[in-house]
């Protein structure tokens, strides 16, 4: 089923959503939504980390966010800020998915200032060779993980993906223009620029820098001596125009960002697969009048805006500037809805593990649940209403079957099975009708009879005491007066057409002086008269006469 989905990205000066719904390998982006903070929810050391009052703020604003924005029942995927995480590139001289990932623990530890156990780390393969694995880890101490659950779990956030908010940018890559070459995204926002290299569109290596739009200002009002909120509106209203002999402050800082954003071009990770091709630059401070091309000018690379692509799964179109910012809440959104998203990490482990509110289970599966329900009851309903009407015709079928077999057969008064026992009958009518009529033939029991008596001869005298006939065979049991006269016998019955076999068996002497025998006949279908076989040597025939 298609889920609503939100990627929730908590600015340092504003909230920003984008709003989804994915399902089934699809996904659709709807709306994207801002909300400046208030002043006490932006109130973040630089160092990092919001004191408890200003996380309380910060809850707050969240909470009511959601609220106006109707996103409380969307499934949310965030980001870790890039001030509390940190990531290694790691090679590793083997490719055998299990020993990497038993292997990514110790090498972690030994480049970090904790233990093992203080931080909870997960990992994505980026390239994989003929006998090495490029991985890059990211990781966060499991205390800073827990206070920021714990700050989103105050503003109503039960995120479902706590990835970073530097990988989840190669998400929306291919979105931006980045979806081939060697491309730097570019988020100068207002505490910190974070800077994810793709190539050809799949991640390639990720980077915070801790200067944003708060440090040229911070440096402006040292310059000018003026306070912040001052300082801030000129840097909006001259931007780098600003920057001379009389703002030194303001000058370090913008160069301190551009040395760091040509020392990571630089990085050998980055040099290994050559000169970034463009900068996509973005992000709230990104819209300092002058920033884009001093950058191009001082790294001689392409600079340009982000620009979202005309893909027809985005059902709005952003409002002028609105693409300078949204692109981390869209790679957070994808994260959850696309199948195919580039990034993979997930900080949710073990003792973070994302367990679903059942509270938002229910609300969001109730009416469904409902529906079910009433469907399953009709279906029962019905199931139950068939058997008993099948029951009925049946109980009415019985009974007319009785009472056939009553009239059929009436010397029947032991019923039990009135259909088993109507077939017994029929098996035994069939086969007593088979033997009348001799299978097949036009000659009845009758007939064969009538045809013996025939045959038997008037002087001789037969008394027959037993007969039976079934199927093939005649079977007579009698007795006469000489072996002579059951030979004539014999003789007389093989003249029978449809007779094609008569044998005599165990003629014996009765204690009248007669002889008694039994006649084997076999039946066959009718054909020509068949000749008497020969007299036996010492018969009336044999001797010319009687």
């Amino acid at each position: 089923m298609y889920r609503r989905v939100v990627g929730l990205d908590i600015g340092s000066y504003s909230l920003k959503a984008v709003v989804g719904r994915g399902g089934f390998g699809r996904f659709e982006v709807h709306r994207f939504i801002e909300e400046p903070l208030g002043v006490m929810a932006k109130s973040e050391p630089p160092g990092g980390g919001r004191t408890e009052e200003a996380g309380d703020a910060l809850a707050r604003a969240i909470a009511l966010f959601l609220d106006t924005s109707t996103l409380r029942d969307a499934e949310i995927i965030c980001a870790l800020p890039g001030h509390l995480a940190s990531t290694r590139r790691l090679t590793l001289p083997f490719v055998d998915p299990k020993k990497v990932q038993r292997t990514v623990p110790f090498e972690v530890e030994a480049q970090v200032p904790y233990g093992i156990e203080e931080i909870l780390l997960d990992y994505q393969v980026l390239e994989t060779a003929p006998s090495r694995t490029e991985i890059l880890v990211g990781l966060a101490r499991r205390e800073l993980i827990a206070k920021h659950l714990a700050m989103l779990e105050a503003g109503g956030v039960d995120p479902r993906v706590l990835e970073l908010d530097t990988t989840v940018l190669s998400n929306a890559a291919p979105f931006l223009g980045a979806r081939s070459g060697f491309v730097f995204l570019v988020d100068v926002g207002h505490v910190k620029t974070s800077l994810c290299a793709v190539r050809d569109g799949r991640l390639h290596s990720v980077r915070t820098i801790p200067i944003g739009g708060r440090s040229f200002t911070s440096a402006l009002s040292e310059d000018l001596r003026v306070d912040v909120a001052e300082a801030e509106r000129r840097k909006h209203a001259s931007g780098l125009e600003i920057m001379g002999p009389s703002t030194p402050a303001f000058s370090r800082a913008i160069d301190r960002l551009v040395n760091e954003l040509d020392r990571t071009f630089t990085a050998p990770e980055n040099i290994r697969v050559g000169n970034a091709g463009r900068i996509v630059l973005f992000g709230g401070s990104a819209r300092m009048r002058g920033l884009a091309n001093l950058l191009a000018e001082r790294l001689s690379v392409t600079v340009e805006a982000p620009k979202l692509s005309d893909d027809p799964r985005f059902l709005w179109h952003p409002k002028p500037g609105e693409e300078r910012v949204l692109p981390t809440a869209l790679g957070l959104a994808l994260r959850g809805m696309a199948r195919a998203s580039v990034s993979r990490l997930n900080l949710r482990r073990e003792e973070f593990i994302y367990r679903r509110d059942f509270e938002v289970l229910r609300r969001r599966f109730l009416p469904t649940l409902a529906i079910a329900g009433a469907l399953m009851f009709l279906l029962l309903a019905n199931v139950i209403t068939m058997i008993v009407r099948n029951r009925h015709d049946v109980a009415g079928l019985d009974s007319r079957i009785e009472a056939i077999f009553r009239e059929t057969r009436p010397e029947v008064t032991r019923i039990v099975d009135p259909l088993a026992q109507m077939k017994t009958g029929l098996q035994d009518v069939q086969r007593r009708a088979q033997a009348l009529g001799l299978y097949g033939g036009n000659v009845t029991a009758l007939d064969v009879l009538r045809e013996i008596s025939a045959r038997v001869p008037k002087d001789v005298d037969v008394t027959v005491s037993d007969l039976s006939i079934d199927e093939n065979h005649i079977r007579i049991h009698g007795s006469t007066g000489s072996f002579e006269l059951v030979d004539k016998l014999k003789e007389d019955l093989q003249k029978i057409s449809f007779f094609t076999e008569v044998n005599v068996a165990e003629v014996k002497s009765d204690a009248n002086g007669g002889k008694t025998f039994n006649l084997t006949i076999t039946v066959g279908a009718p054909g020509p008269p068949t000749q008497a076989p020969p007299p036996r040597p010492g018969t009336p025939a044999a001797r010319g006469g009687t």
